[in-house]
C-alpha cells in the first residue's frame, strides 16, 4: 500500500516536473518570437523612414529644379472616376496631401463622380489639411446641372449676357480656380462630369486608379507637365 502510494506520488511530481517544462519551454518560445517581431519591427521602421527622408529630399530637389524653369501648377486638381467609386483609398489622398504641401502647391481640389470623396475627407480629418494648402472637396453635382441652373438664371435676369457674364456666372456656382493640372484616375479617357467651365486650359492626364499612385508616378506626372507646351489660340 505504501509503495503504490510512493509510485503515484513520484508520478504526480514527474507530472508536474514536466508540465514546468513545457511552460518554460513554451515561454522561452513566445519571447525568442517576441523579439524577433520586435527586430523586424525595428528594420522596417528604419526602411519606412529611410524612403521617407529620400522621397522629401527628391521632392525638394524636383521643387528647386521646377521653380528655375518656373512651370509648376498652382493648383492641381484629381477626378477620381466611377471605377474607383466602391471604396477611397484616404492614405492615398492624404499621401498626395503631403507631397503638394511639400511641393508648396497652393491648391488641391479633389472630384470624385459618386461623391466618395465625402466619406474619405472624413476619414483623413480636414482639421488636418495644412492651412497654407486650400484643399477644396467639390460634388458631381457642381458639374453640368450647375451649368443648367445658370443658364437659367441668366436667361431670367435682365442683365445683358456677354462671355464675362457667363463667366462670373459659373465662377460663382463652382467656387474653386481653374485648375492648371488635372489627373484623371479612371479606366477610360473620361473627365466624369468634371466642371468642364474650369478646364478651358488646363492639361490633363490619364491613370487607371488612384490606388496605385505613389511617389515616382506622382513626380513623373508633374514633370510630365513642366515638359508640356501649351499653344492658347486666340
Amino acid at each position: 500500500m505504501n509503495q503504490s502510494k510512493m509510485s503515484s506520488i513520484k508520478l504526480l511530481h514527474l507530472a508536474s516536473v514536466i508540465t514546468k517544462s513545457n511552460l518554460t519551454s513554451q515561454i522561452v518560445k513566445f519571447s525568442c518570437q517576441f523579439c524577433l517581431n520586435i527586430i523586424f519591427l525595428i528594420f522596417w521602421l528604419q526602411d519606412l523612414y529611410r524612403k521617407h527622408l529620400i522621397f522629401h529630399k527628391n521632392l525638394l530637389s524636383y521643387r528647386k529644379n521646377i521653380m528655375k524653369s518656373g512651370k509648376t501648377p498652382k493648383h492641381l486638381a484629381l477626378c477620381i472616376g466611377l471605377e474607383d467609386s466602391k471604396k477611397i483609398d484616404s492614405i492615398k489622398i492624404s499621401n498626395i496631401i503631403d507631397w503638394c504641401q511639400t511641393l508648396a502647391l497652393e491648391s488641391l481640389t479633389i472630384y470624385h463622380y459618386n461623391n466618395g470623396h465625402e466619406r474619405s475627407a472624413l476619414l483623413i480629418g480636414e482639421e488636418f489639411f495644412p492651412s497654407h494648402l486650400k484643399v477644396q472637396i467639390i460634388k458631381a453635382e457642381c458639374s453640368h446641372q450647375s451649368i443648367i441652373v445658370s443658364a437659367r438664371h441668366l436667361s431670367n435676369s435682365k442683365v445683358a449676357v456677354n462671355l464675362n457674364r457667363i463667366d462670373d456666372c459659373l465662377t460663382e456656382v463652382y467656387s474653386f480656380s481653374d485648375p492648371e493640372f488635372l489627373i484623371c484616375f479612371c479606366d477610360s479617357k473620361s473627365l466624369q462630369a468634371f466642371p468642364p467651365w474650369q478646364i478651358r486650359l488646363t492639361e490633363i492626364v490619364f491613370l487607371p486608379s488612384h490606388r496605385v499612385i505613389d511617389e515616382k508616378i506622382f513626380l513623373s506626372q508633374l514633370e510630365r507637365y513642366a515638359k508640356c507646351i501649351q499653344r492658347i489660340g486666340c
